[in-house]
């Protein structure tokens, strides 16, 4: 905790980290040192089900992805809706989720000049929401890609692909 270099990536998915540690790692830390993440599988956004995890079958039931022998696999959860659960589950401050699902993961991992926050001379990778944290278009580089939004599975399908895509293009394929 001493080292300002020094993140936590939390799951806010109301499932992995009980939403009194992540009060306890935002208190400890600070707003600028929390990251939100989502250890998403590739289920997310899918209907309940058995899925293939690496040769291992998963059940997605819900907002849960176990092994079919009951231990959790992972996360069926984007860092949109683990934003919106900090907020509206976990009583995290609006401003503090929102720096940490967007500009502390970019500061990061050394990409903040980049993308992270909204300023001249940046990608321009953002969501648009309502005042109940709903989502009502997403753009990349400054270009819609949503239209209207149509349905729940196709929004979480839209953001899984959105973070999936920003974390390739600025994580991966600058460490290759």
């Amino acid at each position: 905790m001493e080292s300002k270099e020094v993140y936590a990536e939390l799951i806010t998915d109301g499932i992995h980290v009980h939403p009194v540690m992540v009060r306890v790692a935002f208190t400890l830390l600070g707003e600028d040192r929390v990251v939100l993440i989502s250890d998403s599988l590739r289920s997310a956004g899918m209907p309940d089900g058995i899925y293939d995890l690496g040769g291992q079958k998963v059940r997605k039931e819900g907002k849960r992805c176990t092994l079919v022998e009951g231990n959790l696999a992972g996360s069926v959860s984007n860092v949109f809706d683990c934003m919106k659960t900090a907020v509206q589950s976990m009583k995290i401050p609006f401003r503090s989720a929102i720096l940490a699902s967007t500009i502390n993961p970019a500061k990061a991992l050394g990409v903040e000049k980049t993308v992270g926050s909204i300023s001249v001379g940046k990608k321009a990778d953002y969501l648009l929401l309502d005042n109940a944290l709903n989502l009502k278009a997403i753009y990349q580089s400054g270009k819609s890609t949503s239209g209207e939004i149509e349905s729940r599975r196709d929004q979480e399908w839209k953001i899984s692909t959105f973070y999936k895509n920003f974390y390739y293009e600025k994580c991966i394929a600058k460490r290759e």
